[in-house]
């Protein structure tokens, strides 16, 4: 019962944080594509041109995880499988279950 809800938290806090990331990827797009035309008049801490600044930084920060948490989640799946190859060759094998014949 316990592992069931603790499934269910997991998924949740999944789904919510998913929800978070696409909020900030579309939101943040969207300001960029806004101010793109932004006429800056001022020639130092103009405001806009700062928000637009943080804006990339984190998009590009995003894009950067995300391609870095699939090569490991790839990488660790790969080499999992290798171990568990090497393993089943090596260990679960028996000569009966091979169907080696003993007696000759």
């Amino acid at each position: 019962m316990a592992i069931k809800n603790l499934l269910k938290l997991r998924r949740l806090t999944a789904g919510i944080m998913a929800s978070i990331m696409l909020f900030v990827v579309i939101f943040f797009t969207s300001f960029i594509a806004l101010e793109a035309h932004h006429d800056c008049d001022c020639e130092e801490d103009c405001p806009i041109c700062e928000a637009m600044a943080v804006c990339k930084d984190v998009l590009h920060n995003i894009g950067t995880t995300v391609l870095f948490a699939v090569v490991s989640v790839v990488s660790f799946f790969f080499v999992t499988l290798r171990v568990s190859e090497y393993v089943c060759d090596r260990f679960l094998w028996t000569p009966v279950s091979l169907g080696v014949r003993m007696n000759n």
